[in-house]
């Protein structure tokens, strides 16, 4: 199964939900060192980008990992089958 942007976009929300609370610490984090560097004050909007920055890493990171499942299926599909001689 090859993941889509939009499949992945999919699987990406059904983690960052099953993740609820790392996710909503993260853009806590993200949100608060914005903040505190003083340039930006908008906190809604600062909280939107952050979850947006979030969805996206996330997102990039099941596009890899399933990239990295499709290497190693095709690494075992490159080695040759072998044979197990029988045992008597």
């Amino acid at each position: 199964m090859l993941v889509t942007d939009e499949k992945a976009e999919v699987i990406a929300k059904a983690a960052m939900l099953f993740c609820e609370g790392e996710v909503n610490a993260l853009i806590a984090a993200t949100v608060d060192v914005i903040l505190n560097d003083g340039e930006l004050t908008n906190e809604t909007a600062i909280r939107q980008a952050a979850r947006k920055r979030v969805e996206e890493v996330v997102t990039a990171h099941v596009v890899r990992a399933k990239g990295e499942l499709i290497l190693q299926g095709q690494k075992r599909e490159d080695r040759p089958a072998q044979s197990r001689a029988p045992t008597l």
